[in-house]
């Protein structure tokens, strides 16, 4: 059970904490999906099987990483594979790196916003606006920076988000089956193509949701391609800097490439 069970009262205090009975039992169902040869563990042979079945592009060396990353981010010791316990340290992560994205993102929508209706308010007297730049005091106020830095997020983490998917439609193509066929579902389930661990992941999706998913395999190649480049850079160093994010940098839109251009007053017409 690979420590759903093991001394459960100190583990669940400790490490997961913040999930219901039930958020327990459907996590764990489906941590048993990526565990395809019932070892109680992750292994980068199941990832990298599993991202096969997705159709994501995939090396050994990046489904290790991929268990290291979740090691660095989650903070435990990388033994080379994911344990139930690894697999809720990184939903938690997640859950929590969501929440303090979502609260700086908005305070960077709300500084934006401001420098437009200062720009709007400047135009009409005739002053040309400025490119707003950073300041170079910025770079000076690590505290400052360091608020305004966003949280990584798992590669592990968005090809959860694809999995799921597969594996909630997955499971509606079996209930579907029952119906139409009106057999039970466990011999619906031991049908041929039921019956492989890897078919919840080789169900293909409701065009409805192959736009989302689309954008999630996109970003699961990312993240690794992005880690990959970062150990390669530092590798002395990787396992310290890698959760350090470097602050952002607000500019108007004005100043984004691909936008309009910015409106013209009447002394600069032929």
């Amino acid at each position: 059970m690979s420590g759903l069970l093991v001394s459960k009262e100190q583990e669940i205090s400790r490490c997961v904490g913040s999930f219901s009975e039930d958020e327990l039992t459907k996590h764990f169902e489906t941590f048993k999906s990526y565990d395809l040869d019932d070892a109680g563990f992750i292994s980068p042979d199941n990832l990298l099987a599993v991202m096969t079945a997705l159709d994501i592009p995939c090396t050994e060396e990046q489904v290790t990483n991929m268990i290291e990353e979740v090691a660095i981010l989650s903070g435990h010791d990388n033994d080379g594979k994911l344990s139930f316990r690894d697999y809720l340290r990184c939903l938690d992560y997640e859950k929590e790196k969501d929440a303090v994205n979502s609260e700086k993102l908005a305070v960077l929508e709300h500084r934006l916003s401001q420098a437009e209706v200062v720009a709007e308010v400047a135009e009409p007297v005739g002053a040309e606006v400025a490119a707003a730049e950073p300041e170079e005091d910025a770079a000076a106020e690590p505290a400052e920076a360091d608020d305004e830095a966003l949280m990584r997020g798992s590669s592990f983490a968005v090809l959860d988000k694809v999995a799921r998917g597969r594996i909630t439609r997955f499971e509606q193509v079996i209930q579907e089956t029952v119906r139409k066929d009106n057999v039970p579902d466990a011999q619906v389930r031991a049908q041929a193509r039921f019956a492989s661990k890897l078919s919840k992941f080789q169900q293909p999706l409701q065009p409805a949701t192959e736009k989302a998913e689309t954008h999630y395999k996109r970003s699961v190649a990312e993240k690794l391609n992005a880690f990959e480049a970062a150990n390669k850079a530092a590798p002395a160093d990787f396992k310290k800097t890698w959760k350090k994010v470097g602050a952002g940098n607000y500019r108007l839109k004005t100043q984004v490439a691909g936008a309009p251009p910015p409106k013209k007053n009447i002394a600069d017409l032929p």
